[in-house]
């Protein structure tokens, strides 16, 4: 039986989900067991620094293999460079530990230990990178979700027994976050029918220019607003200390919440608009109904956290990370420009015919980067100079100005601006439903429980009703349906 796209965006949802529910449940266990400070730490050298570096291992990879039609003969070569780039990563942060370390302002004491479990992480999120993206573009969906969910669920686990049992220390803790890594490749060695990755490994045959293009383009336009968190986490530990760091990842984790849609709608809009097949994109229940439905859940997810991002930082991580919560709905305005990048990116390099089409959002975005960690410092210094508290409004600032500035120049110098019609046609039926949910919850005033059941009851009824989305679509997931 043939499944539907929403059937695979539900199903990846639901991974989703579980991979960061898992991650939530345990940061909350994390900062309820230790102080902000180690829970600053922790999330900074187990989670942070692996994934900025991993954006350099893995360059375009994961675009470059999730390319339907030619993906699956490059994951030789995409492993080979994967390799290469490990390796230059690993001799740079060997030499020079000490300098990083210091810029971040982590104490000295445990640098080996936090050098090992950053390199074992990196490498292991590397090559599942690459992996991923070999699934995704062959299609199998599943796949993807299962394996990101298995480490988030081993992490739990483990981070439960060892703050049971008393094992409590930076060191320990960030070892464990590092090791269970490495379960996810136990199903590719164990599970027979996946072992053909192990011989595609085997295989290498350079990319053309226009695979290159394509899948440089993606990754950069798509990795910058990534990046650019990094550089601002970057900007906060050297300025404000390691701690504010880590208040800002409890307001990323919170903001996680609209991360599901767009996630969702990232990991399916680039095979399924690069197949040939126009049906699938534009047909009943094909990507834009399904960007469409996404984009609404974006929308309602960040009017939640906009109302109760106290109440829920207080509820997941206790009062003592507050501060957290104080900015959240500017980081829910750059969600929303986000949303709309991708999507339109996606769409357009699948479409691109000429090296202009690749080059321009490469360019921008590429202007853009820096930017990121400059404005980052600089606003910080701003307020501080105003007495804006210690300067911590800055950072939000600075991220949310630079994404929504970087999403409208891709859309004026876009080759192509169809996508942005299929998210922003009968636009006005999306905000209406906004603006009454919007309406009641703030003249009610009601407590979170009841705020949140009530504007989802009168979101989903007035977007349905009023047509933006047709939620009868939905029913497809339990039919057969011909691709």
């Amino acid at each position: 039986m043939k499944k539907t796209l929403s059937f695979f965006s539900v199903l990846f949802i639901l991974f989703l989900l579980i991979q960061r529910g898992a991650g939530v449940i345990t940061k909350m266990i994390l900062a309820n067991a230790i102080t902000p400070y180690e829970y600053a730490v922790i999330t900074l050298v187990a989670i942070t620094i692996p994934a900025f570096f991993q954006m350099a291992t893995t360059l375009n990879f994961y675009q470059v293999l999730s390319h339907s039609q030619e993906g699956k003969d490059l994951f030789g070569f995409c492993c080979l460079a994967s390799t290469v780039l490990f390796l230059v990563i690993s001799l740079l942060l060997a030499l020079f530990s000490p300098q990083f370390y210091e810029y971040l302002n982590i104490p000295a004491g445990y640098w080996e230990v936090y050098t090992f479990a950053i390199l074992f992480t990196l490498f292991s999120l590397t090559f599942l990178t690459d992996i991923l993206g070999l699934f995704t573009g062959m299609k199998e969906y599943s796949i993807p979700g299962i394996v990101l969910a298995i480490p988030s669920l081993a992490r739990l686990g483990l981070v439960t027994l060892l703050i049971l049992t008393g094992y409590t220390s930076l060191e320990t803790i960030i070892l464990a976050f590092a090791l269970v890594q490495v379960l996810p490749f136990l199903l590719f060695a164990l599970v027979p029918q996946y072992r053909f990755i192990f011989d595609l490994v085997k295989r290498i045959s350079l990319p053309s220019w226009q695979m290159i293009a394509f899948g440089a383009s993606i990754f950069i336009v798509t990795s910058v607003p990534v990046i650019g968190q990094h550089l601002i986490r970057i900007a906060i530990s050297h300025h404000l200390g390691v701690l504010w760091q880590g208040y800002f990842d409890v307001s990323l984790t919170v903001t996680g919440l609209l991360i599901f849609s767009i996630s969702t709608m990232s990991f399916l809009s680039l095979p399924e608009s690069t197949t040939g097949d126009t049906t699938r994109m534009t047909g009943s229940g094909g990507m834009v109904d399904v960007a469409r439905s996404l984009l609404a859940l974006t929308l309602f997810a960040g009017i939640v956290l906009s109302f109760y991002a106290q109440e829920i930082v207080e509820l997941l991580f206790s009062t003592e990370y507050a501060p957290a919560a104080d900015y959240v709905p500017v980081l829910v305005l750059a969600y929303f420009f986000l949303y709309l990048q991708i999507f339109l990116v996606s769409l357009n390099m699948a479409s691109a015919t000429s090296r202009a089409h690749y080059l321009w959002p490469t360019a921008i975005s590429l202007v853009a980067l820096p930017f990121f960690f400059f404005l980052g410092e600089w606003s910080i210094t701003f307020f501080q100079e105003l007495r804006h508290d210690n300067g911590f409004i800055g950072a939000y600032l600075a991220y949310t100005l630079l994404t929504s500035l970087l999403t409208i120049a891709l859309v004026l110098t876009s080759h192509d601006r169809t996508p942005c019609w299929f998210l922003l046609s009968k636009v006005e039926r999306l905000i209406i439903p906004t603006v009454v949910a919007v309406g009641v919850m703030f003249l009610a005033d009601p407590v979170p429980a009841v705020g949140i059941i009530l504007s989802a009851g009168i979101f989903v009824t007035l977007v349905h009703l009023l047509g933006y989305v047709n939620l009868t679509f939905v029913l497809d997931m339990v039919h057969d349906r011909s691709s």
